[in-house]
């Protein structure tokens, strides 16, 4: 065998595993991951940036409401609060449209008065115990990650939060918070990549099958989706360590007879160590 023919068949045999891998679906659908990945990083930055305009003026409305004069916080009513928090998510355009999960009025030394939930698990709580960074706030819009789920055992789920002081005058008289659970908000990931594809498949821009498609957060202290996305899903996503991976990270994986791809893109609106994950099967 000449050397020229060796050259081609070499040749020829990276053609075939060039073809192959472009044909291969998972790693195609790691692909269309990646950039699914990185438009829902865009869209948490979006998120966060709704409470980052919307709270300081939800803030000024509360103290109008709730705090003229030398009234303190401490002596609100829990119900009149509740009532000014409803409000001013109904009121504030970014405050409508934000994806919060709750709405808390606390004191200056972080006390919960008063949530906006139905039931209330913040009132005479010390959240500041549960977003310690907030205690070192210095008087402007300031997010952290805690969870209320520690004193249970196991962490089930991380809690996002926003804070701003509410001021009369100079004087800050209260602290408004508000935010997110990860898995509410892996939810709402899923469901706008989701309605994205679907708007797509209906311009005639995509003609493909919906894939099967999962969308997780992952944090420091561990992996949260939707409450439909199964748990193997989630332990396979967390096995891959997912906040130590760069943006732009795909690869593939077998789950119960299922092959997926998988993008990973970091989201530092939420904190620097979240990172938004995808996770892709296309029939």
């Amino acid at each position: 065998m000449n050397k020229s023919t060796t050259l081609l068949r070499a040749a020829l045999a990276l053609t075939v595993l060039a073809t192959a891998a472009c044909t291969d679906p998972a790693k195609k659908s790691a692909e269309r991951a990646k950039v699914q990945a990185e438009e829902l990083s865009a869209l948490v930055t979006a998120d966060v940036d709704e409470l980052r305009r919307g709270m300081p003026i939800g803030a000024e409305e509360i103290a109008k409401a709730l705090l003229p004069g030398e009234t303190r916080a401490d002596a609100l009513e829990p119900s009149d609060v509740r009532k000014a928090l409803r409000r001013i998510r109904s009121v504030v355009p970014d405050l409508r449209s934000a994806k919060s999960t709750f709405m808390a009025l606390a004191t200056i030394e972080g006390v919960g008065i008063r949530s906006d939930l139905e039931e209330d698990r913040m009132a005479g709580i010390k959240l500041f115990e549960t977003f310690p960074a907030f205690a070192a706030a210095k008087g402007s819009f300031t997010t952290t990650i805690g969870t209320f789920d520690e004193a249970k055992g196991a962490v089930v789920d991380d809690d996002f939060a926003a804070m701003v002081p509410v001021k009369v005058g100079l004087e800050t008289k209260a602290v408004l918070l508000s935010g997110w659970t990860f898995r509410a908000f892996a939810r709402h990931l899923q469901a706008q990549a989701e309605q994205t594809m679907a708007d797509k498949r209906k311009a005639g821009t995509e003609t493909e099958k919906a894939p099967v498609l999962y969308v997780a957060i992952a944090d420091a202290r561990g992996t949260f989706g939707s409450p439909t996305t199964p748990k193997v899903n989630l332990d396979t996503v967390q096995a891959l360590a997912p906040t130590t991976l760069a943006t732009g990270t795909t690869g593939t994986k077998e789950i119960e007879g299922r092959a997926f791809g998988w993008a990973v893109a970091k989201a530092p609106a939420m904190g620097p160590e979240v990172t938004v994950v995808v996770l892709r099967s296309d029939l």
